[in-house]
């Protein structure tokens, strides 16, 4: 038979289970958080590693349809919005695109992850260990909002906050270029496109 050659709406549906699991582990285990490096580490991944985020991606939409039939409304509605924001930038990812806020696009799925939890959290920890978590959390985000307001200031602080962040991602070095290219600069955007192809092969 005609062999089937596989178009980005199938290697999106095999994107999705990796990126739930990469966003759960972000959230959870904050370490190597760069994001937008997906589409490189998705190239990676070996076959039992996805069959891994496949297991894990069934058992979420497995909890979210146990937790209808037991009309859990909260986590259920906490599940779905998880899941279903997560899901359109597969796409992008599978087709070898780039998407420069994928972590930005992980604080508007957060909620869900947090409704989802609630309750259970609320049932299984005291209160007072609830509430003393949320202050805990509630001061770092202040200081780590704090923080942010400084490379947020000028184009040129969050240009070169990118490239100290994510020292191998183009994009960075493109953008910040492209800044210096508008303010006359041309032999500095030359400068930095040279030292991006030097960081990024």
């Amino acid at each position: 038979g005609a062999q089937h050659t596989a178009t980005p709406y199938d290697r999106a549906l095999l994107a999705i289970p990796s990126l739930w699991f990469r966003s759960l582990q972000t959230v959870l285990v904050p370490v190597n958080i760069g994001l937008e490096n997906l589409p490189a580490w998705l190239a990676t991944t070996a076959p039992v590693e996805r069959s891994l985020f496949a297991v894990v991606a069934v058992v979420l939409v497995a909890a979210t349809a146990l937790l209808a039939l037991r009309r859990r409304v909260l986590e259920v509605l906490g599940l779905a919005w998880w899941l279903g924001v997560l899901a359109p930038p597969s796409l992008t990812l599978a087709t070898g695109g780039y998407w420069p806020g994928l972590n930005r696009w992980i604080y508007v799925a957060l909620p869900g992850l947090l409704l989802a939890l609630g309750p259970v959290l609320d049932r299984r920890l005291r209160r007072s260990v609830l509430f003393t978590g949320a202050a805990v959390l509630g001061l770092a985000l202040a200081y780590e909002s704090q923080q942010a307001i400084k490379v947020w200031q000028s184009d040129e602080a969050l240009l070169g906050h990118m490239i100290a962040s994510y020292p191998g991602d183009w994009y960075a070095y493109y953008m910040l270029a492209r800044y210096r290219q508008t303010q006359g600069d041309g032999e500095s955007a030359v400068r930095i496109l040279r030292e991006g192809r030097r960081a990024c092969g």
